[in-house]
């Protein structure tokens, strides 16, 4: 195996044992401190501070997809020529549709709204550019197109957080009861 292909399966392993454990690993946390005998406000705190690098990893993830995507906005030549090249029927409205993906999913992941769709179409727009477009490539040539994959991943599997469009104008807020 070699340096790269080793050193990416490590970063992934790593990565997702992390995703899995995630839940738990909150719930350890909040028991081992108040054990401790942090106040509920402190702790309370603590996840407060983990939402907001939630938004975040969002905000981040969706300024690069768009950065990327609105440099091949409105879709030159080449990038027709290339969607062509992979056989879509079309090639114009494919390559707007990568192009759209890319700009107004991004920009959605950035804005916390409709995250998990935007995370699919953002998804499905890397899955074609690493296996379909770069599948002769590097490992190394493939990288940036799965790093986009695994933040579109991470929002379908997580939405906004609390801090996302999503959450704050489609969730039911139930009056206190008296």
């Amino acid at each position: 195996m070699n340096p790269g292909t080793r050193n990416y399966a490590i970063v992934t392993a790593a990565y997702w044992g992390f995703t899995l454990s995630d839940g738990a690993l909150r719930m350890l946390v909040l028991l081992h401190f108040y054990r401790l005998g942090y106040s509920p406000f402190t702790l309370a705190f603590l996840f407060l501070l983990y939402e907001a690098m939630g938004v975040v990893a969002n905000l981040i993830g969706g300024w690069l997809a768009t950065r990327f995507g609105w440099s091949k906005f409105p879709p030159p030549e080449w990038f027709v020529s290339d969607v062509g090249k992979l056989g879509f029927p079309v090639p114009v409205v494919f390559a707007w549709a990568a192009v759209m993906a890319e700009v107004v999913g991004g920009a959605a992941l950035a804005a916390g709204l409709a995250t998990r769709i935007a995370g699919a179409t953002i998804a499905v727009t890397m899955l074609v550019a690493a296996l379909v477009q770069k599948a002769d490539a590097s490992l190394w040539e493939k990288l940036p197109s799965l790093g986009f994959l695994w933040v579109a991943l991470y929002a379908i599997v997580l939405g906004s957080g609390r801090f996302g469009l999503d959450y704050l104008l489609f969730t039911r807020k139930t009056p206190a009861s008296t």
